[in-house]
């Protein structure tokens, strides 16, 4: 292998670099434009709210709320690939037989791995349920919804 090869194998493609640099902007850009829409009153009326706050500022009053979808489809979004990440190392674990083959069955007409992903959600649920009685989240969930 040529030391060109070599050097291309190690550097970043172009679309990596671009989603890099989103990724490193877009807080920074969220933190300077909150500074620079909202007085140092109105970030501390607005306390956890500020991505509303700062949506009412910018977008007339139906468009605010724009604002609010982004973030929890966001959310969901990062849930969902938190869930199917896990999924599929558990069902590659099992096809390559380091955890147990049942993790590698897949269902017979949707083709996914049902044990792995069955298996990842009741953990979940498992967890949820559990860190409900955590004080620390139960303060948490009670502050965010006041």
């Amino acid at each position: 292998m040529g030391k060109g090869h070599q050097l291309a194998a190690n550097s970043l493609s172009i679309g990596e670099s671009i989603i890099m640099g989103v990724a490193g902007a877009a807080p920074a850009f969220s933190i300077v434009t909150a500074l620079l829409v909202l007085s140092d009153q109105e970030i501390l009326k607005a306390e956890t709210n500020i991505i509303f706050v700062m949506a009412n500022k910018i977008f007339p009053k139906p468009w605010s709320y724009l604002a609010i979808l982004c973030v929890v489809l966001s959310s969901i979004g990062t849930l969902e690939t938190t869930i199917l990440q896990f999924t599929r190392t558990l069902f590659a674990l099992g096809r390559d037989e380091v955890m147990h083959s049942r993790y590698a069955l897949l269902h017979q007409t949707k083709n996914s791995p049902w044990v792995a992903t069955l298996v990842i959600w009741v953990f979940g649920m498992i967890f949820l349920f559990l860190s409900s009685y955590s004080s620390t989240v139960h303060t948490l969930m009670k502050d965010s919804m006041r």
